[in-house]
C-alpha cells in the first residue's frame, strides 16, 4: 500500500494532535513531515556528493536543514500558484513533501540552476545575441 505525500503531511499532523493536542498539532505535525522528508532527500544528496571531510558534511546538513524548514511552505505556495494543476483542491500541502525531498537531494545544483535561470530571465527582459 502506497501512501500519498498530501496523506503524509496529514498523518502527522493527526499524531501531533494525539501526542500534544489540538492546539500546536497542524504546525507540530506539519514541519515533523517536513522534517521527515529532509532525512530522505539529506541522504539521497549526501549520496550524490563526493567524498568531503566530515566538516563539509556537516555544514551541508545543517544550511539545508535550516533552507528546508524555513522554505518549503514558501516554495510550495509559490508552486501551487504558479502551477494549479499540480494541487488538488487541499492546497499547497500536497506539495510539502516532494519539496523537502528536493531541497537537499539537489542541494549542490541549485547554484547552477540559479545562474541559468538568472542569465534566461536576463536574456528575455533585455534580449540575449549570440555571445
Amino acid at each position: 500500500m502506497t501512501v500519498p505525500a498530501h496523506d503524509f503531511v496529514a498523518l502527522a499532523v493527526a499524531v501531533a494532535a494525539v501526542v500534544i493536542g489540538p492546539q500546536l498539532a497542524e504546525a507540530v505535525g506539519t514541519y515533523a513531515a517536513i522534517l521527515v522528508a529532509w532525512i530522505g532527500g539529506a541522504m539521497i544528496g549526501r549520496y550524490r556528493r563526493p567524498p568531503e571531510s566530515r566538516l563539509r558534511v556537516l555544514l551541508f546538513l545543517a544550511s539545508s536543514l535550516v533552507v528546508t524548514m524555513g522554505l518549503t511552505v514558501t516554495l510550495a505556495s509559490i508552486v501551487a500558484g504558479v502551477v494549479p494543476s499540480w494541487v488538488p483542491a487541499g492546497g499547497a500541502k500536497h506539495l510539502f513533501f516532494p519539496i523537502a525531498v528536493a531541497i537537499p537531494m539537489f542541494w549542490h545544483d541549485w547554484p547552477e540552476w540559479g545562474r541559468t535561470a538568472i542569465q534566461a530571465i536576463v536574456r528575455r527582459r533585455f534580449g540575449g545575441g549570440e555571445q
